[in-house]
């Protein structure tokens, strides 16, 4: 409420319109008021009651500009009625103070009612008319007097649209900071609601990969051969076994990869320093493996100093290097080749460790480059997958890991085909 209120107040008080409006309109009454209270006895009564119909008209213009402050209605209302009234003034009042406010009172509130420039020749067009009646005299016409008003009315017109587009700014500000406070809730929400899915996850696929000796073992108790036996079916009990191993395998790398993407920026406590070639040979061994079980010819390659070191932490960047390798292996299986992959790690002269996964399998589709474009914001890519049936978690993951570590991912197109994974960690001391 209080800031509700804050807001109306500064709105108020930028558009100075508003606040004069409501004064002539409280002025128009407290006189017409007067007037019938005896307190002007030269004042006809007729006048007041005019005054207070007047003052009532111009306070109910306020209000409307108060609740709709973008409306420009009443605006140009309350120009009219300050031009109309400032015209009657000429033609009945004779006091040269008072002519000289009502010359300057038409352009002073077209001014700031409307923000428009044009305004400013009322003056001189109500200077004219004032002479034109005999309504002036030599303290209207000096050029001191005539330059104050000009001066007044222009300053009043550039505070006026300055403080309207503060208020503008100021609005947009919170606006966008209001978003952003949603977004903060929204990820916060998000990924609190991964990580105990994550843990539910985790749990089932543990029981599952634990069941699967015991049920192993119960078969061997009963006939060590009938693991092997294909049945009537065609399908051995021992293939359903491994088929159920790789998808509790699958699930299991789901599980930590949902892990990841559920942790915030607090990494720092499990950086350590690592040798980055163990986890590239660790990635060798799991894409021959994946290869064997796509019954595909594949070829590993690593290019990297066995003294080469990285920073972070180590279980998530073998992770993230191990699902670089995945996608690739798929894709080159997805392709039906018969496929190279070379790893590669290497410090650059930019003070970071660069480890490329390349491959010379079809490389990535345009319409995937094009979606990969916007690497840095995670809410377009999570889901988002390049094969068929993926849990669409790779990506986001890789994307992830490298924020935690103050690192980028880059996927691109080789010139001679195939595709390349580049992952860039910072050194962060020496």
């Amino acid at each position: 409420m209080n800031a509700y209120l804050n807001s109306r107040l500064r709105q108020f008080l930028s558009d100075p319109i508003v606040p004069i409006t409501y004064l002539i309109g409280i002025l128009l009454i407290v006189t017409g008021i007067g007037g019938l209270a005896g307190y002007e006895p030269d004042v006809p009564s007729g006048l007041s009651i005019l005054d207070l119909f007047y003052g009532g008209i111009v306070v109910g213009v306020a209000w409307w500009m108060t609740i709709s402050p973008a409306n420009p209605r009443p605006r140009w209302i309350i120009s009219f009625l300050t031009i109309a009234g400032s015209l009657g003034g000429l033609l009945t009042i004779d006091a040269p103070y008072g002519t000289s406010m009502l010359i300057m009172s038409p352009a002073l509130i077209t001014v700031m009612a409307s923000g428009q420039f044009a305004a400013l020749f009322l003056y001189p067009l109500f200077l004219i008319f004032a002479i034109s009646i005999g309504q002036s005299d030599g303290e209207v016409l000096t050029p001191g007097g005539i330059s104050f008003n000009v001066l007044i009315i222009v300053t009043l017109w550039a505070a006026r649209n300055q403080g309207i587009q503060a208020t503008k700014l100021a609005w947009q500000a919170r606006q966008e900071a209001l978003q952003a406070e949603e977004r903060t809730e929204h990820e916060a929400q998000l990924r609190h609601f991964l990580r105990l899915f994550q843990h539910e996850l985790r749990n089932v696929v543990d029981g599952i990969r634990g069941m699967i000796p015991t049920v192993r073992g119960m078969l061997d108790d009963i006939n060590p051969a009938i693991r092997a036996d294909p049945g009537p079916s065609g399908v051995a009990i021992e293939d359903i076994f491994h088929a159920i191993d790789l998808n509790a395998e699958a699930l299991h790398t789901v599980a930590q990869q949902l892990l990841v993407l559920s942790r915030d920026e607090h990494l720092g406590m499990l950086k350590q320093s690592t040798l980055l070639r163990p986890l590239l040979e660790q990635a060798h061994i799991e894409a021959d493996s994946r290869a064997a079980r796509h019954r595909m010819q594949l070829t590993t390659r690593i290019e990297c100093d066995p003294d080469l070191t990285i920073y972070g932490e180590p279980t998530w960047i073998g992770l993230a290097i191990r699902t670089g390798v995945q996608n690739a292996v798929d894709a080159l299986s997805q392709a039906g080749l018969s496929g190279v992959i070379t790893l590669r790690g290497r410090r650059t002269e930019h003070r970071t460790i660069q480890v490329e996964i390349d491959d010379n399998g079809p490389g990535l589709p345009p319409a995937y480059m094009t979606q990969l474009s916007v690497l840095n914001e995670q809410s377009h890519l999570l889901g988002w997958t390049t094969k068929s049936g993926g849990s669409g978690l790779g990506i986001a993951f890789m994307i992830q890991v490298m924020r935690l570590h103050d690192g980028t991912v880059e996927f691109r197109n080789q010139p001679t085909g195939g595709a390349t994974v580049q992952l860039r960690f910072p050194i962060p001391f020496e």
